[in-house]
């Protein structure tokens, strides 16, 4: 299989569609050809893939790749409603537009899956992904059954990008589990007082960690270290103030806390592209 990384995701979602299994019903030994994402809507039931069973009931989601058989069907004396997606995590095979419908199982043949790619980071991503309690992205999965069902023009890119939003709520919540108040202190100080001297040192006394602590935090919890955040962060200052203001590249260097306009410029100009005086002067 080919691998892709986390920057390749842009979900293509082919098929949203609202299902409503019963006890009865049979959706027994299928296996799809693309990606599936099952949200539970009303009702409680359970999912099965492969040989792993997965509770359904309001506000839970399942996620799981193309190739595994699957089974679905309510509780007894119960309904089982679900908002469903087929999807794609990138837009590679967007010319396939119409429902793939799985198979059964004997009759499953696996070159034909649409998307044969593993994930080179993140390895819960080539895995089923099962939440409870994900109320919060009801709205959101609504808005593309609407979106879907209106087909107004450039609604394709519309679901995808809600799609977008809500694999990465998911990823982020399975990433980190927990609320890190101390990452979140880290980054309120560099908001309030990042035009003054900051350092990992600094910022460690203010808090009482050990300034180690303080940057693997930081590359924890936003990917970048505590340097290179701040550094980033009074970058994006800048250009606001070079857009918004007509304060000199000197003042605005200071504004921002850069001791001195070369070092300013220079890291302006690699994070950016170009110094700070022809980014003003091109947006003028």
């Amino acid at each position: 299989m080919e691998k892709i990384s986390l920057s390749d995701l842009k979900p293509y979602v082919r098929f949203p569609h609202i299902l409503t299994a019963r006890q009865q019903t049979e959706y027994k030994n299928l296996v799809a050809y693309d990606c599936r994402f099952f949200y539970t809507l009303e009702g409680k039931g359970t999912i099965t893939l492969g040989k792993e069973r997965f509770f359904m009931e309001p506000g839970t989601l399942l996620i799981w790749q193309p190739g595994i058989e699957y089974s679905f069907c309510a509780d007894e004396n119960n309904f089982l409603r679900l908002f469903c997606i087929n999807f794609d995590f990138s837009f590679s095979e967007n010319t396939i537009k119409e429902p793939v419908r799985p198979s059964k199982v004997q009759y499953f043949n696996k070159n034909n899956i649409i998307e044969p790619y593993i994930f080179s980071e993140l390895d819960f991503l080539n895995k089923p992904i099962y939440q409870k309690n994900r109320h919060d992205l009801k709205f959101e999965l609504m808005q593309i059954h609407s979106e879907y069902e209106n087909k107004l023009k450039y609604y394709e890119n519309k679901i995808s990008g809600i799609f977008l939003s809500v694999l990465t709520d998911i990823i982020r919540s399975i990433e980190f589990p927990h609320k890190n108040e101390n990452a979140e202190k880290i980054i309120k100080i560099i908001k309030e007082r990042y035009n003054t001297e900051l350092s990992n040192q600094i910022i460690a006394d203010m808090l009482g960690y050990h300034p180690n602590h303080v940057n693997r935090l930081m590359v924890r919890y936003t990917g970048m270290s505590l340097h290179h955040y701040l550094l980033d962060f009074r970058i994006n200052k800048a250009m606001d103030l070079l857009q918004n203001t007509t304060l000199s590249v000197s003042g605005i260097a200071e504004m921002t806390g850069f001791k001195d306009v070369n070092h300013f410029s220079k890291y302006f100009k690699s994070k950016i592209g170009c110094t700070p005086r022809n980014y003003r002067t091109a947006r003028q």
